[in-house]
């Protein structure tokens, strides 16, 4: 049934010569609809139908716009007629359901990848906001995968292989990295978890793990958690003694214990090769560069974890890796004063020469799209012998992400490794301790030799020689050295001397010009034959 008002209101408006297409679009921004519009249109004028979806309305005169302020506000609120139908409503309704929908979706699928308005999408600008991302985040996890399986011939013909089987080396670990200062990488600390699997080598496949820890510099902590398929016999490591106990390791007190008097330099040469924030930014830009050179393919995209992630291919010349491994090598190959201590002609001369022998495949990237983390590095080398032929494959993956907070600290009970090497360092200081006493027993043996010429010249022969202060001197500074056994024979054309070295056996010298090594003392005026 059709409104009465709505059909005087048409009326009126028609009378006054306002355009049909401006009355039924300003009945409709009141909520009116097109139905309803056409069906008063058509009992007025059923000759002249009404445009469905008329064009946006122009800016209407005043006396227009005076017309159209007489039109109800509301059809509902000012015509007492039937109100308009509850369909607008639902309408309204689901229109505001579906832009949330659409809203939410474009949202998603702009942070998941699908859309990638102004995002970074070339591999120079996803791995540089990855790089980025990783350099900002504190906490880091880095995971590795590492398989190598021996192909030559002689390592399976000499484990009697089967047909087909290969020797197996397979090692994985997880590590967390927590940055204390993000402007000193020398105040990180690290925490590890690593598998070591090998198969095909002795009857039962070998397994271990081990957990390290460093939550300073140049201090480490190592766990055997587990060590499995040992043969009988073999040297075990019982629980006892090694499995389940964290050891420390103190790399200064190592260097202080074995490098002897080198040790101050080696120590300094440690911690000055810590590279600095500086130095790193730099290896990143060196990375970056090398990025943007090489060859590389966009390929289909894959996932990380079950989330879409970019990809590509990349093919490193030989070439470019000697000259990008040269160019981070002059910004971290410093000696302990700080100069350039690697002669890198050399380094790179070895370099090439290694690499004949390695045959690098394309390396694969991979880039999570929501957020630039995870990063993944997919690569395969294969291991050549002289002759070009393949003797083992290396497969390589490797990702680093960011991680939940980790607390990284010093285990609460630990034993120094020095406990195990204490014997083997001992034993090293007085080995050395004892060839720095032979070293000066011989020096002052063969002294003794140009003592008894000058006593050849001051006395026309050598009797008496082992009676002169000169040698009574020398002799004190021998036996001071730890030296017994000192023997001095003499004669009026010759002598000799010999004394008990402290390692083994005795050194003689005489007359004749002998300074030598000999199994038995001197009896005699010369040095025993041996």
């Amino acid at each position: 049934m059709i409104n009465d008002q709505l059909l005087s209101y048409i009326k009126q408006q028609l009378a006054k010569n306002v355009p049909k297409e401006i009355i039924a679009n300003n009945l409709k921004s009141q909520g009116w609809t097109d139905a309803d519009v056409g069906e008063a249109f058509g009992a007025i004028a059923p000759s002249l139908p009404v445009t469905p979806s008329p064009a946006p309305v122009a800016p209407m005169a005043s006396s227009m716009t005076t017309n159209i302020g007489q039109m109800p506000a509301q059809p509902a609120a000012n015509f007492s007629s039937p109100k308009p139908h509850k369909s607008r409503k639902a309408l309204l309704f689901s229109s505001i359901l579906l832009l949330l929908i659409l809203a939410g979706g474009g949202a998603y699928a702009y942070y998941s990848g699908f859309l990638n308005f102004n995002k970074a999408d070339t591999l120079e600008e996803v791995v540089t906001e990855a790089i980025n991302k990783i350099s900002s985040e504190r906490y880091i996890k880095n995971t590795s995968e590492v398989d190598v399986t021996i192909k030559d011939e002689k390592i399976i013909t000499q484990f009697n292989l089967p047909a087909g089987a290969y020797p197996k080396i397979q090692f994985s670990s997880n590590a967390f990295l927590s940055k204390e200062d993000l402007n000193d990488p020398s105040k990180n600390k690290v925490s590890m978890n690593a598998k070591f699997n090998f198969a095909n080598i002795l009857e039962e496949p070998i397994s271990a793990e081990v957990d390290f820890l460093i939550p300073e510099p140049m201090i480490f902590y190592v766990k055997l958690t587990e060590l499995t398929g040992l043969p009988e016999g073999a040297p075990s490591l019982s629980a006892s003694l090694f499995q389940g106990k964290w050891w420390k390791i103190d790399v200064e007190t190592l260097i202080e214990n074995f490098a002897g008097m080198g040790a101050e330099e080696i120590q300094a040469s440690f911690k000055n090769n810590q590279p600095s924030k500086e130095e790193l930014e730099k290896i990143e830009v060196i990375l970056k560069k090398y990025l943007s050179i090489v060859q590389a393919e966009k390929l289909a995209d894959s996932s990380i974890d079950g989330d879409s992630a970019y990809r590509w291919r990349i093919d490193f010349e030989k070439k470019q890796f000697v000259d990008m491994f040269m160019e981070i090598l002059e910004v971290t190959g410093k000696d302990s004063t700080g100069k350039i201590g690697i002669q890198t002609p050399e380094v790179k001369a070895s370099i090439e020469s290694s690499l004949n022998l390695i045959d690098i495949k394309p390396i694969e990237i991979l880039v999570k799209k929501a957020g630039y983390l995870p990063l993944q590095v997919k690569f395969s080398l294969g291991i050549l012998d002289e002759d070009g032929t393949n003797i083992a494959d290396v497969d390589i993956t490797y990702t680093t992400t960011s991680s939940e907070p980790i607390k990284i600290e010093a285990p609460a009970e630990s034993t120094d490794i020095l406990y195990l090497l204490g014997p083997i360092v001992q034993s090293s200081l007085d080995s050395a301790r004892q060839k720095g006493k032979d070293a000066s027993i011989k020096a002052n043996m063969s002294s003794l030799r140009v003592q008894g010429e000058l006593f050849w010249d001051d006395n026309n022969g050598y009797s008496g020689f082992c009676l002169s202060k000169e040698l009574k001197d020398t002799r004190k500074s021998i036996e001071g050295s730890g030296s017994t056994g000192f023997v001095c024979k003499d004669s009026v054309k010759a002598y000799a001397i010999s004394t008990k070295l402290l390692q083994t056996g005795y050194w003689c010298v005489d007359s004749s010009g002998a300074s030598k090594a000999t199994s038995t003392a001197s009896s005699g005026t010369t040095c025993p034959a041996k």
